[in-house]
């Protein structure tokens, strides 16, 4: 049986389908009989899920409130 160190180690191939049928069953025991490693899977769950969908690009800025945050940082770095 996976302790739950070596299920927190294994959770991203788990989530991605990367594990044999025989180590998602051994994952799958794990997480029938463990609270802790179920709210940790859940919670992984959850960010990856957020993540897709954030955006990709930051956001942009007008000309001249990039210039000014340029302008700042230099003038922070001369110092």
């Amino acid at each position: 049986m996976l302790s739950c160190r070596e299920l927190t180690e294994q959770t991203s191939d788990y989530l991605e389908g990367d594990k044999s049928f025989g180590a998602r069953m051994m994952f799958r025991l794990h997480l029938a009989m463990c609270d802790g490693c179920r709210t940790f899977v859940r919670q992984i769950e959850l960010v990856r899920d957020g993540l897709g969908v954030a955006p990709l690009t930051s956001p942009t800025l007008p000309d001249d409130a990039r210039s000014d945050l340029i302008a700042g940082f230099e003038a922070q770095n001369r110092d």
